[in-house]
Protein backbone atom coordinates (compact mmCIF):
# COMPACT_ATOMS: atom_id res chain seq x y z
CA UNK A 1 0.00 0.00 0.00
CA UNK A 2 1.37 3.43 -0.85
CA UNK A 3 0.68 6.61 1.03
CA UNK A 4 -0.06 9.71 -1.05
CA UNK A 5 3.17 11.75 -1.00
CA UNK A 6 1.23 14.97 -1.47
CA UNK A 7 -0.58 14.42 1.81
CA UNK A 8 2.64 13.70 3.70
CA UNK A 9 4.41 16.72 2.26
CA UNK A 10 1.57 19.15 2.91
CA UNK A 11 0.99 18.03 6.48
CA UNK A 12 2.72 19.25 9.60
CA UNK A 13 5.31 16.59 10.47
CA UNK A 14 5.52 17.49 14.14
CA UNK A 15 5.69 13.90 15.36
CA UNK A 16 9.28 12.80 15.86
CA UNK A 17 10.99 9.43 15.95
CA UNK A 18 11.13 9.83 19.74
CA UNK A 19 7.34 10.23 19.87
CA UNK A 20 6.86 7.10 17.78
CA UNK A 21 9.50 5.17 19.73
CA UNK A 22 7.60 5.96 22.93
CA UNK A 23 4.75 3.90 21.51
CA UNK A 24 7.03 0.85 21.37
CA UNK A 25 8.44 -1.05 18.42
CA UNK A 26 5.82 -3.77 18.68
CA UNK A 27 3.11 -1.17 18.07
CA UNK A 28 4.63 0.33 14.93
CA UNK A 29 2.51 -1.79 12.53
CA UNK A 30 -0.62 -0.59 14.38
CA UNK A 31 0.61 3.01 14.34
CA UNK A 32 1.30 2.80 10.60
CA UNK A 33 -2.15 1.36 9.93
CA UNK A 34 -3.84 4.12 11.97
CA UNK A 35 -1.74 6.80 10.25
CA UNK A 36 -2.54 5.50 6.76
CA UNK A 37 -6.24 5.22 7.57
CA UNK A 38 -6.26 8.81 8.87
CA UNK A 39 -4.38 10.16 5.85
CA UNK A 40 -6.66 8.36 3.43
CA UNK A 41 -9.77 9.59 5.26
CA UNK A 42 -8.58 13.22 5.28
CA UNK A 43 -5.41 13.99 3.25
CA UNK A 44 -5.54 17.65 4.34
CA UNK A 45 -5.35 16.76 8.05
CA UNK A 46 -2.14 17.77 9.82
CA UNK A 47 -0.19 14.92 11.39
CA UNK A 48 -0.38 16.68 14.76
CA UNK A 49 -4.17 16.39 14.51
CA UNK A 50 -4.04 12.73 13.55
CA UNK A 51 -4.41 9.93 16.06
CA UNK A 52 -1.63 7.39 16.64
CA UNK A 53 -3.38 5.59 19.48
CA UNK A 54 -6.37 3.29 19.24
CA UNK A 55 -9.74 4.22 20.74
CA UNK A 56 -9.13 1.59 23.42
CA UNK A 57 -5.85 3.25 24.38
CA UNK A 58 -7.47 6.67 24.68
CA UNK A 59 -10.62 5.25 26.27
CA UNK A 60 -12.55 6.63 23.28
CA UNK A 61 -11.50 10.21 24.04
CA UNK A 62 -9.75 12.76 21.85
CA UNK A 63 -8.47 16.31 22.19
CA UNK A 64 -11.84 17.47 20.82
CA UNK A 65 -13.46 16.24 24.05
CA UNK A 66 -11.41 18.82 25.99
CA UNK A 67 -11.50 21.99 23.84
CA UNK A 68 -10.66 24.20 26.80
CA UNK A 69 -7.28 22.47 27.14
CA UNK A 70 -6.05 23.76 23.77
CA UNK A 71 -4.18 20.48 23.20
CA UNK A 72 -3.50 19.21 19.71
CA UNK A 73 -4.23 15.52 19.18
CA UNK A 74 -0.46 14.92 19.36
CA UNK A 75 -0.20 16.69 22.73
CA UNK A 76 -3.30 14.89 24.00
CA UNK A 77 -1.87 11.49 23.05
CA UNK A 78 1.53 12.39 24.52
CA UNK A 79 -0.27 13.17 27.78
CA UNK A 80 -2.13 9.83 27.62
CA UNK A 81 1.20 8.02 27.07
CA UNK A 82 2.78 9.85 30.02
CA UNK A 83 -0.16 9.05 32.28
CA UNK A 84 -0.11 5.40 31.22
CA UNK A 85 3.64 5.08 31.78
CA UNK A 86 3.35 6.78 35.19
CA UNK A 87 0.59 4.44 36.29
CA UNK A 88 2.49 1.38 35.05
CA UNK A 89 5.49 2.34 37.21
CA UNK A 90 3.43 2.06 40.38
Amino acid sequence: MTVPTRALVSNDASYTIVDLAALGLARLPVVHRILIENLLADPQQHLSDSSFLTADETMGLSSADFPESGLSQKDFESLILQLNSSSSLK
